[in-house]
């Protein structure tokens, strides 16, 4: 389980030289910028927003520029899915406010930490919260918080044929138009295109399953979604240029769409 040993917010921050640590540091650049160098002289340059997670060992230096200030904090046993120096970039730049409950969640991390009688059990839930994010930024650094969220939604409810993403974008504080704008350049499709991929591919399985089931075209399309069945052979066609009943006598496999 992950222990913090120091958490600090600090204003003023002095040139420490060349140095390493046996813990991990997880650095919250509140404000400034500057820029790290690594001993495999790899270099990270940060700016306001920015979280730098450094591994134990890894001789460093930091080069700040004036006005850096931060939330540093340092801990052990933490095994994230990264083994290097990593760098989350521009948060405060992102596109959903969960960004800034990263610096909430630092900020009452640092609070109960400091605190004189301390809650363990408070603090190390934090502790796994504020990792299980970070590791999931630095998967994927490329695809906005939002989109994910998004394809979050339809991946766990595009069988519910009551879903409606605009529901999910009144979720955020954007206008739709920018979200679906969004989502097209981390997926390559719209919300509206990924959710029917998901449903046509649940659709794929289930047809090519059917000498194990006795579904019916119509009980396929509930089951994916769709709700009507002359909706759904309409786009089965329209993808695949030939019906459900069609495809499954053919006996056509591993049709999963791709992203157009």
């Amino acid at each position: 389980m992950p222990i913090i040993n120091f958490i600090e917010k600090y204003s003023t921050i002095r040139n420490l030289g060349v140095h390493s640590h046996s813990y991990w540091e997880i650095i919250y650049v509140s404000s400034g910028s500057g820029m790290f160098v690594f001993s495999d002289d790899k270099t990270i340059k940060y700016n306001q927003g920015d979280v730098i997670c450094i591994p134990p060992l890894l001789l460093h230096q930091n080069f700040p520029d004036k006005g850096f200030s931060n939330i540093h904090l340092t801990l052990i046993n933490w095994s994230p899915n990264f083994h290097g120096p990593a760098l989350i970039s521009n948060l405060e730049n992102a596109d959903f406010h969960y960004v800034n409950d990263l610096h909430y969640i630092l900020d009452l991390t640092y609070r109960q930490f400091h605190y004189i009688h301390q809650n363990k059990e408070i603090i190390n839930n934090l502790t796994n919260l504020l990792l299980s994010y970070i590791d999931s930024l630095i998967q994927s650094p490329d695809v906005s918080i939002s989109s994910k969220i998004i394809e979050s939604k339809i991946v766990s409810n595009f069988e519910n044929p009551y879903f409606d993403l605009n529901s999910v974008y009144e979720e955020f504080p954007y206008s739709k138009r920018h979200l679906q704008r969004l989502f097209l350049k981390d997926y390559g499709v719209s919300p509206l295109q990924y959710l029917i991929q998901q449903k046509l591919n649940a659709a794929i399985k289930y047809l090519n399953q059917s000498i194990k089931n006795d579904y019916s075209i119509c009980e396929i399309a509930d089951r994916c979604g769709f709700g009507d069945q002359y909706y759904f052979s309409r786009i089965f066609k329209k993808q695949f240029g030939v019906s459900p009943k069609e495809f499954r006598k053919s006996g056509a496999s591993s049709a999963e769409i791709k992203d157009e």
